[in-house]
């Protein structure tokens, strides 16, 4: 009984965030716009985060950063009704952080040894991702 208890506990903490993500997100060109960084997280929390907010928000792009003592994270998805390719941002961001990433046009994620550099590559990708839909 305890571990449905917790498992339904940390569901709402899950649903809490993700609403509160949704709310501090920018609106560009009819677009949620969501850049956030998080600090010494479990990975697969920082992707299922992003992956409720896609599902509960249309027209949004989630970049997200994760940061390590050594390593850096990134974490970028996209809507299904949108046409960006997460990969190739992915791929541009990961330079800046001195790591390799990859994935498929809605979701993609990646990683590098400069962490330091983690809150440049989020603004790299945030300002190609603004130049392509002419901002």
């Amino acid at each position: 009984m305890l571990m449905i208890e917790r498992n339904q506990l940390s569901k709402k903490l899950q649903d809490a965030e993700a609403d509160s993500l949704i709310s501090e997100g920018k609106i560009h060109a009819d677009i949620l716009l969501i850049n956030k960084l998080f600090y010494d997280r479990p990975p697969k929390e920082i992707k299922l985060l992003a992956k409720k907010i896609v599902e509960i928000s249309p027209d949004t792009v989630i970049f997200f950063g994760l940061k390590a003592e050594r390593r850096a994270q990134l974490f970028f998805q996209c809507s299904e009704t949108l046409d960006f390719n997460m990969d190739q941002l992915m791929k541009s961001a990961c330079r800046v952080i001195n790591g390799r990433g990859g994935g498929r046009p809605q979701q993609a994620q990646g990683g590098g040894s400069a962490v330091e550099k983690i809150e440049n590559a989020l603004q790299s990708a945030q300002d190609m991702l603004l130049k392509l839909i002419g901002e």
